[in-house]
């Protein structure tokens, strides 16, 4: 298993699968290792098995902490399958007509404008493409590089979820506590120079917060926790909002976050979105 993780940070995605199949072998109900296969088979786009191992895990070990993370997994990767094969299927368009493909916007980012770099970014973002991971982190490192780009890249990284970022993510997480004056304090975040107030976080340390948490990292708690406390923005049903509280309040109940049980059954009653309220009455079963 250890080789396999081992492989896997050096990119040999191929030999951490037969590493993780061996470790299945001698453990056929190693849950650990089953996510991790599910992990390489993504990258090398190789869907159908990539599934099957996420639905092992469902099928081993449905309540556990991995059960949840393998179901987000297994939705995403067949829905990327899905759009592979209806691309494979599509006819043959006129030249202007241009249909890409990640691959497509993986040289978009490397070699492209800045504008279309921004807009590969974005775009690998929304397909979790996790092939764009080490190039992302690339233009993140990287201190020359545009702020827009890398502000870009960083959020679109956060939304790829991959373990492989973690340790960035709380290094630049650790940063921006140190740079805005922040400070943690009875589970709350707070702003030293505003002494007692909750300072809500900025886009880019909730979507780092967000990543952190769906990796199970329960530093990302006391952020996810300010956003939600953050005032509703005056558009009515605004989407952005929604989804953003929703995805807070799952990742509290996938952290197994108990000190939040009070805060949970307010917002299971009291939030203004019903989204809001239904998650929280989900993740307070998880909490049970």
């Amino acid at each position: 298993m250890n080789q396999g993780i081992k492989l896997y940070e050096e990119k040999s995605f191929s030999q951490a699968a037969k590493s993780f199949k061996k470790a299945i072998e001698l453990k056929p109900d190693y849950i650990e290792a089953y996510y991790n296969l599910g992990e390489s088979y993504w990258i090398l786009k190789r869907y159908e098995e990539a599934s099957d191992a996420f639905k092992k895990i469902l099928e081993l070990s449905p309540e556990s902490s991995f059960a949840k993370r393998a179901k987000d997994e297994l939705t995403e990767v067949q829905r990327i399958s899905r759009i592979s094969e209806e691309r494979k299927l599509t006819p043959q368009l006129p030249a202007t007509a241009e249909i890409l493909l990640p691959s497509d916007y993986l040289l978009d980012l490397q070699f492209g404008t800045p504008q279309r770099k921004v807009q590969a970014a974005q775009k690998l973002g929304e397909l979790k493409e996790k092939s764009a991971v080490p190039l992302l982190t690339k233009i993140i490192k990287d201190k020359l590089a545009d702020s827009n780009l890398r502000r870009t890249s960083l959020k679109n990284l956060a939304q790829i979820v991959s373990p492989e970022s973690a340790s960035l993510f709380r290094e630049i997480l650790e940063r921006e506590i140190q740079e805005k004056g922040l400070v943690i304090e009875n589970g709350m975040v707070i702003r030293k120079k505003m002494e007692g107030a909750i300072y809500p976080p900025i886009d880019d340390i909730f979507c780092i917060a967000l990543a952190l948490g769906k990796l199970g990292d329960k530093s990302a708690i006391p952020f996810l926790v300010a956003r939600l406390n953050e005032n509703y923005t005056s558009r009515p049903q605004d989407i952005k909002d929604i989804t953003e509280r929703v995805s807070a309040v799952e990742t509290l109940g996938l952290l197994g976050a108990k000190d939040e049980i009070d805060f949970l059954s307010y917002l299971a009653k009291r939030d203004k979105y019903s989204e809001v309220r239904e998650s929280a009455k989900h993740a307070l079963l998880l909490l049970q």
